[in-house]
């Protein structure tokens, strides 16, 4: 957050972020009179990004007042396990219980039909719609079973039902938010969310396949694209994202899971050796080091893990450049990835990809070792690898040398 402040200080500029999750500091650039593009593939994510955004904090009285009353007249089924609730232990192996499926399909059956993209594109009429989604998103949590891994962010399906009544999990969960937004006018003034015109504009898509020119006035690229560190981002925002799958009645989770960048799926992603030729070259003889390596699955499996997220990677820069195209700076921030003694320095394929683009990486660049990661959990293997636990962390800033950008 500091590296963006330092280069967002106009009263008002246009902010982009291609690959924005929850969008937690780039949303709340809205209460500063910043306009900001948001795009995720996880469409929960982006549900809660619009939570935090200046238009629906300043309304948030208005739309939960409307829907409170609208939820009122939504009857959904009880829980009635036909035992005592009070000693009875009962265990699902899924995601969602039986009786909280039961609840969800009647609500979204409440729902208008729209699809999450359709209310987006029509945003500032369709809050009230969108306010029914983000509110079960929102409680997510509290109405899936699930249970943590050795990895903290890693989650699995499976845990102790519990007796929830989903009205009633939404309301506090919608209390906590009301309370939140109390905190923030107490701390930075009644006017916070009120002192500007600032709009915010939502997109769900992959970064790589962005519509063309969506973010068009956008002053500044900021993004933090998902680092090549085999987490599954899908199984980090499962909850959410399956409490989601119920409302829209797709498999949401299984295309977020395959499609996302850095993706664990191999199986069926196919890409061609040529195709290595578009990154950067000492990317690209990395990842041959990789397949050529003696190591376990080093061909089977994690030549293709980092072939796609690379070409993927290279792919959804290019498409922003192309979705931002009056953009004349980039902020990102991402890490270089081992694969035991090979470097796959993502921040290479940012970097090629963005010349190609018309941009140039300025002195500005912090360049960091981070030795407190995920990866350390690994660390009886990784002590034998050339370069040990440590990861190396790039925010990088390029500026437009004017040149046309890739589409």
């Amino acid at each position: 957050m500091k590296t963006i402040a330092a280069n967002i200080r106009q009263k008002k500029l246009s902010v982009f972020d291609p690959m924005a999750g929850q969008a937690h500091a780039i949303s709340s650039l809205t209460w500063l009179g910043h306009d900001v593009w948001l795009n995720d593939y996880n469409p929960a994510l982006i549900l809660l990004a619009w939570l935090r955004s200046r238009a629906v904090l300043n309304d948030l009285e208005i739309l939960l007042h409307r829907y409170l009353d609208w939820l009122s007249g939504v009857e959904l089924p009880s829980f009635d396990s036909g035992t005592n609730r009070d000693t009875a232990i009962e265990f699902h192996q899924g995601w969602i219980a039986p009786h909280v499926q039961d609840g969800l399909f009647e609500y979204a059956n409440q729902l208008d039909g729209r699809s999450i993209g359709e209310l987006f594109q029509d945003e500032s009429n369709c809050r009230d719609e969108l306010f029914k989604w983000a509110s079960v998103v929102l409680a997510a949590r509290r109405l899936v079973t699930y249970s943590k891994s050795d990895n903290t962010t890693w989650l699995k399906p499976g845990g102790l039902i519990r007796h929830t009544d989903i009205k009633k999990e939404i309301i506090q969960e919608l209390e906590k938010l009301a309370t939140w937004r109390r905190e923030k006018t107490d701390r930075f003034g009644s006017s916070v969310f009120s002192s500007s015109e600032s709009i915010a504009s939502f997109s769900v898509s992959e970064a790589k396949n962005l519509k063309i020119d969506f973010a068009r006035n956008a002053d500044v690229v900021v993004c933090s694209p998902p680092y090549a560190n085999r987490l599954d981002y899908s199984a980090m925002w499962a909850p959410e994202l399956k409490v989601f799958e119920m409302l829209s009645d797709d498999s949401i989770f299984q295309q977020v899971k395959e499609a996302q960048i850095a993706s664990t799926v191999t199986k069926g992603r196919q890409f061609h050796e040529s195709d290595l030729d578009a990154i950067a070259t000492d990317v690209s003889r990395s990842l041959k080091e990789i397949r050529d390596s003696k190591e376990y699955a080093s061909i089977g499996y994690y030549y293709p893990y980092f072939a796609n997220f690379c070409l993927d990677l290279h792919k959804s820069i290019l498409s922003a450049a192309a979705a931002s195209a009056s953009a004349k700076m980039w902020l990102v921030f991402i890490r270089d990835t081992t694969r035991k003694d090979t470097l796959v320095e993502s921040h290479r394929v940012v970097e090629f990809a963005l010349e190609q683009a018309g941009f140039r990486r300025t002195d500005d660049t912090e360049f960091d070792i981070v030795r407190s990661h995920i990866g350390v959990a690994r660390k009886g293997y990784a002590k034998q690898t050339l370069h040990g636990l440590a990861q190396r962390e790039w925010s990088l800033i390029f500026t437009s040398v004017g040149g046309k950008h890739a589409g």
